[in-house]
């Protein structure tokens, strides 16, 4: 899971293509990962595929943030392999993930 750049038009276009579940108002997935993280990953898996979009808190505009998680092992592995500078741990959307997942594998 990782917290992808959204810049330019183009990012958010390429972001919005990717399939999700409908989004509560103000807080996005954010209680649905709070309360039920593993149910929340396997039913996103199950009706959606491979990469699956969230958005944490879209109604709050400082902390919006949108999260892609990626199913398969290859998408995994150029994730974990080829991406380390786009990913930190050093930004608010971080924080407010572990505060929400804790730090396990964040």
């Amino acid at each position: 899971m990782g917290e992808l750049p959204a810049s330019g038009r183009t990012a958010r276009r390429d972001l919005a293509a990717i399939p999700g579940p409908k989004q509560y108002p103000v807080v996005g997935s954010a209680l649905r990962f709070r309360y039920d993280l593993l149910g929340t990953l396997v039913a996103g898996r199950r009706e959606y595929g491979d990469l699956v979009r969230y958005e944490a808190f879209p109604g709050l505009r400082r902390l919006r943030r949108t999260v892609v998680v990626a199913h398969h092992p290859d998408d995994i592995r150029h994730v974990l392999t080829q991406t380390e500078r786009a990913f930190s741990k050093e930004t608010l959307g971080f924080r407010v993930l572990a505060e929400l997942l804790g730090h396990g594998l964040l």
